[in-house]
């Protein structure tokens, strides 16, 4: 299961852009339209911010922000420190330049088959190893759990529990990926 933070960034009365934050990245206006970069390789512009997502134990994923001093932005409604942690749904404004970016997660599929790399992990919640090719449900801390046949099935310890024994994260069975949340109004 993979969990990418993405920022929907909107400009004025422009599109929406998608930019997904998989590693360090710098957010920058490219012909007046906000996109990502990879960073620290060559910006032709200068970066609005740096984002770099980052694995916290108690907390799981969420986003580090690293701003320019000169570049004004707010973050739910409070001015930003050189450095930030965002979190999903958090909402950033740059008033120089009409643009506003909210935070989101697009949540790979947590009911897969057992990789090689799983296989043989004990379920967090019965302790029982996991077969190879087995349904399973990894949550985003890393955490196992005996997986249902399919979701429908209410079989096996992620149907038990509605939160993940290790981190308290709600458990949600799915086979498909999609985001966890999106801005209202945003088309």
């Amino acid at each position: 299961m993979s969990d990418i933070y993405h920022m929907i960034a909107l400009r004025g009365g422009g599109p929406v852009s998608v930019i997904p934050v998989e590693a360090p990245t710098a957010l920058v206006l490219t012909a007046g339209e906000p996109a990502g970069q990879p960073w620290p390789q060559f910006v032709p512009t200068p970066p609005l911010c740096v984002l770099q997502p980052i694995q916290r134990k108690d907390r799981g994923l969420s986003l580090l922000l690293a701003r320019r001093r000169i570049e004004r932005m707010v973050l739910n409604g409070d001015p930003v420190p050189l450095l930030a942690e965002l979190q999903e749904r958090d909402e950033l404004v740059f008033p120089r330049h009409d643009l506003v970016v909210h935070v989101t997660l697009f949540r790979g599929a947590s009911v897969l088959s057992a990789s090689p790399a799983v296989a043989g992990r004990k379920c967090v919640l019965c302790r029982t190893p996991v077969v190879a090719e087995a349904p399973v449900y990894q949550c985003v801390c890393g955490a196992v759990l005996c997986g249902p046949a399919d979701t429908t099935d209410a079989t096996g310890c992620a149907a038990l529990t509605p939160d993940c024994p290790r981190c308290n994260r709600p458990v949600n069975l799915t086979t498909e990926g999609g985001y966890t949340w999106w801005p209202e109004g945003v088309e």
